[in-house]
C-alpha cells in the first residue's frame, strides 16, 4: 500500500510538472517570438533597425574581451573557493577585479543603450518605457544575457528621457 501512494505522488507530481511546462507555450522550443526582441512591437523602421543592428554588433565586438576575462576570473574564483584553506586575501583581491570587470561592462552597455534609444521617436520611446515597466526596454542589448542595473527600473534611461520630455 506504502509503495501504491508513493508511486501515485511520483506520477502526480510529474503529470503536473509536465501540465505547468505545456501550458506555458513560451518556453516551447518552436516558438519564435521568444527570440523576437521587443522593439519590433514599435514597428521600427528599416534605418532604425540597420542603426540598431550596427550598434548591437559594435556593442558586442567592443564587450568582447571584458567578458572573456570577466569569465576567466569567475572561474579563477570559484577554484580559489575549492582549497582546503582558501586564502582570503587573493579572494578578496580576485572579487575586487571582478567587480571592477563588471562595472567597466556595465558602463559600456549603459552607453549603448543611451546611443540606442537615441534611435527611437519620443511615441516608440513611450511605448517602450511601459513595456514590463522598462525591465530590458529596449531588448536588443549587446547579446551578453541577463542582468546589470541600466534599463532595469526607476533608473532606466528611457523611462527617464520620457519623463523629462513630458514634463
Amino acid at each position: 500500500m506504502l509503495i501504491m501512494a508513493a508511486v501515485l505522488v511520483l506520477v502526480l507530481g510529474i503529470a503536473g510538472g509536465a501540465f505547468a511546462a505545456a501550458s506555458n507555450d513560451s518556453t516551447l522550443p518552436g516558438n519564435d517570438d521568444q527570440w523576437k526582441p521587443p522593439v519590433l512591437s514599435v514597428n521600427p523602421t528599416d534605418e532604425q533597425l540597420n542603426k540598431l543592428r550596427e550598434l548591437r554588433t559594435e556593442c558586442f565586438n567592443e564587450t568582447q574581451n571584458i567578458r572573456s576575462e570577466l569569465q576567466k576570473k569567475v572561474f579563477e574564483l570559484r577554484n580559489l573557493y575549492l582549497d582546503n584553506n582558501p586564502d582570503q586575501d587573493e579572494i578578496a583581491s580576485k572579487r575586487a577585479e571582478i567587480d571592477e570587470l563588471r562595472s567597466q561592462l556595465q558602463d559600456t552597455r549603459e552607453e549603448y543603450r543611451r546611443q540606442m534609444s537615441e534611435i527611437f521617436t519620443q511615441e516608440q520611446l513611450d511605448q517602450l518605457g511601459q513595456m514590463r515597466g522598462c525591465g530590458g526596454c529596449l531588448g536588443v542589448g549587446c547579446g551578453m544575457g541577463f542582468g546589470g542595473k541600466g534599463g532595469r527600473g526607476p533608473g532606466c534611461p528611457w523611462r527617464a528621457q520620457s519623463q523629462s520630455n513630458t514634463q
